[in-house]
């Protein structure tokens, strides 16, 4: 397991579509905080820009807290989705999966390097995303403090483990479909945060049809918390939402590969 999770990180590195993914999300990052500080500089008023002056000098929001805000944008979600489905994609359009498979007693052995990879590409690239973040906001506004609290270290690791079985349901849609246009419409379609789309015929439908006054059947989906991550009522539910999705796409996952024929 850990020479095949070993060759899947060989390959990200050397992968076109992860170094297209990682800089633009780091570029488009940066390129939001750039026009938010301009904008906050181009105030024609004398008393605004002193007033605007002071509030930095003592600002209010701190590195993680704008962290917390770009990490729930929805671009993660996009382009970590993307580079799961096309990286992944390429296990069968190029024959790794098949001569991987091939040296193993169970074909799903194969599964756990592949999520361990993902989960340490998506967690070096949000790292890194931190990094150029943070750097910009202490040139941009000297005063920042880092605000580590727990709670909102808390919450961007909660925040990962749904981002994870996010990208779990990616990778079993990129198997499952032998191609990437599903699974890249799901995570773009995601990134717009569709779930509260969604939500809105089958909630209708639940007071309609079971006579169940605010089912708020949008709590059940990962978007909306991807999103919001402080929306949620209590953290148990948070772990129980990841431990649902991630077990149920393990298990489909499992039964795909060992059932299916390789190609």
């Amino acid at each position: 397991m850990l020479n095949l999770t070993k060759m899947y990180l060989y390959r990200i590195l050397h992968s076109t579509v992860a170094l297209v993914c990682m800089l633009l999300l780091v570029g488009l990052t940066a390129f939001g905080l750039t026009v938010s500080y301009l904008m906050t500089r181009m105030v024609p008023d004398p008393e605004t820009t002193a007033v605007m002056e002071e509030a930095e000098e003592e600002p209010e929001e701190t590195i993680l807290d704008e962290y917390m805000g770009v990490i729930q944008n929805g671009f993660p979600i996009m382009f970590f989705g993307i580079f799961a489905a096309v990286f992944y994609n390429g296990d069968e359009k190029h024959g790794y999966i098949k001569n991987i498979v091939t040296q193993y007693k169970y074909r799903h052995a194969v599964l756990l390097p592949r999520l361990l990879s993902l989960a340490v590409y998506t967690a070096a690239v949000s790292l890194l995303n931190f990094l150029v973040m943070a750097i910009m906001l202490s040139c941009f506004y000297p005063g920042i403090g880092w605000g580590f609290r727990a709670e909102t270290l808390g919450y961007i690791g909660l925040h990962f483990l749904l981002l994870m079985a996010f990208l779990f349901i990616v990778q079993f849609l990129t198997t499952l479909n032998r191609g990437t246009a599903i699974p890249v419409c799901f995570s773009v379609f995601a990134s717009m945060n569709a779930a509260a789309l969604v939500a809105l015929p089958l909630n209708f439908l639940a007071y309609k049809l079971l006579n169940i006054r605010d089912a708020a059947i949008e709590r059940f989906f990962l978007d909306t918390y991807l999103f919001d991550i402080r929306s949620a009522e209590n953290v148990w539910s948070l772990f129980a939402l990841f431990g649902c999705y991630a077990v149920g796409t393990a298990l489909l996952s499992c039964l795909l590969l060992n059932k299916r024929d390789v190609r």
